[in-house]
């Protein structure tokens, strides 16, 4: 079982109408849906990616992400974005990504923690056949591919909001997509402050799985030019998942 064993896997984008913003520039949400779009196609050439889930049973689910943007590329311009599995450890895979403009300039970065699991029976061992599969590529592009958990800051939050989620959010795992909770961040947030930053550095750790028609709690911090968005299920008791923006204003 398997496929071709390629360590850094590539794949151009042209930057549409859907994937930009009021100023013609990718959004963060454009983004992270071509990150998965690589990783998907990635998993499909070594067996294990969603092509492969009525045969195998097996689903990459996403615990974290963390990326960069450097530049913000715009409408119309073509990308290349490549990606490579940095480290795996028993039940999670680190995966990398770099994104190359047409001049071969590095414009984003990204590393992300994906945990594989039986649709049956939840997380397992990643077997040796996919290790194999997809081989290691030892570079990180944050110097270190491990991800410190992101945690409620110790001040108190400065105001909260609620969040439904919708039918059009749900998955194939039948979940809360991992991109809504960039929108639901949003929709938390004050509108002009969010539509006048631009937050190139960003984060988002997973926790636990949300499902259709869930209320969600978010508590939101701000300070020193970052928001953090922690959200709760509606009793408040646990944690589904964590926000971080980090804001630069548009000049």
């Amino acid at each position: 079982m398997g496929g071709k064993r390629k360590v850094i896997y590539e794949q151009n984008f042209k930057i549409g109408v859907r994937d930009i913003d009021s100023q013609l520039k990718l959004t963060n949400r454009a983004l992270l849906g071509m990150f998965e779009d690589v990783s998907s196609a990635h998993s499909d050439t070594v067996g294990c990616g969603v092509g492969n889930i009525r045969e195998t049973g097996l689903s990459w689910v996403i615990m974290h992400w963390k990326t960069k943007v450097i530049r913000r590329p715009e409408y119309g311009e073509s990308i290349t974005i490549r990606t490579w599995v940095a480290g795996m450890k028993k039940l999670y895979m680190f995966r990398q990504y770099q994104v190359v403009d047409r001049e071969g300039e590095i414009i984003a970065v990204g590393n992300s923690k994906w945990v594989l699991t039986d649709l049956q029976s939840g997380a397992v061992k990643i077997p040796q056949w996919i290790v194999d599969g997809y081989g290691i590529y030892d570079e990180a592009v944050f110097g270190e591919y491990q991800m410190e958990k992101l945690k409620e800051p110790e001040y108190p939050p400065s105001y909260g909001a609620e969040y439904k989620v919708p039918c059009c959010a749900i998955d194939l795992n039948r979940h809360m997509n991992n991109l809504y909770y960039l929108d639901a961040a949003a929709d938390s947030m004050n509108p002009e402050r969010y539509l006048a930053a631009a937050f190139d550095e960003f984060e988002i750790m997973y926790k636990k799985e949300s499902t259709l028609g869930e209320i969600l709690k978010c508590q939101v911090y701000e300070r020193d030019g970052e928001t953090l968005f922690a959200f709760r299920d509606e009793g408040g008791r646990h944690i589904h998942a964590i926000v971080l923006l980090k804001q630069l204003l548009h000049v």
